[in-house]
């Protein structure tokens, strides 16, 4: 008698959620991930938008990002709250030409879960980081600095290289679940 497992290919989920104050970037951060072309007007998000962002780690195995891009305003306050309590990683955006923005990201930062997965993502096209970099340094959030379009990947990165995605726990449950199954 033989025993044949066939096992389908490993592709670990993870949800991050994009948050931070209004105008700070997270739409064109967004869109720049999903190799779009980001346009120079502005546009208040108004709901939230989905997209998944596939890579292959160096190990191998696959990696899908649900990336959720949020609104920047409070009255979305509820339905971002429940994307942050699924989510596996967050990134709080802010930008170095709104000093508000900096204070929106630390208030965010102190009411996630700290169980999760955060970087403080720092929007500096502007190149005021030297301004910036004393002040960010001090906080105990790990952070990624986007100066460019070049730069879009490294908060993807950071949560590659950072994200508990074990893979062989998951090839275990795969295992076990589909052994029922095995004839």
């Amino acid at each position: 008698m033989y025993l044949f497992v066939v096992a389908p290919s490993i592709e670990m989920k993870h949800d991050l959620v994009l948050i931070g104050g209004q105008g700070v970037g997270k739409t064109s951060l967004f869109r720049l991930l999903q190799c779009l072309i980001v346009t120079d007007s502005y546009m208040s998000t108004i709901s939230l938008d989905m997209c998944c962002i596939r890579r292959r780690r160096d190990d191998g195995a696959d990696i899908c990002f649900q990336l959720w891009d949020t609104p920047g305003t409070r009255r979305f306050q509820s339905c971002i709250d429940l994307i942050i309590h699924k989510a596996n990683g967050i990134c709080i955006v802010f930008d170095t030409n709104n000093d508000e923005s900096y204070q929106e990201a630390m208030d965010w930062y102190k009411k996630i879960d700290k169980e999760k997965e955060c970087v403080l993502v720092v929007n500096d096209y502007s190149n005021k980081w030297s301004e910036w970099s004393s002040t960010v340094s001090k906080e105990s959030i790990p952070f990624v600095v986007i100066q460019n379009a070049q730069d879009v990947q490294k908060p993807i990165q950071y949560m590659m290289d950072n994200l508990n995605h074990d893979s062989t726990e998951i090839f275990d449950k795969i295992i076990a679940s589909t052994s029922s199954r095995c004839f």
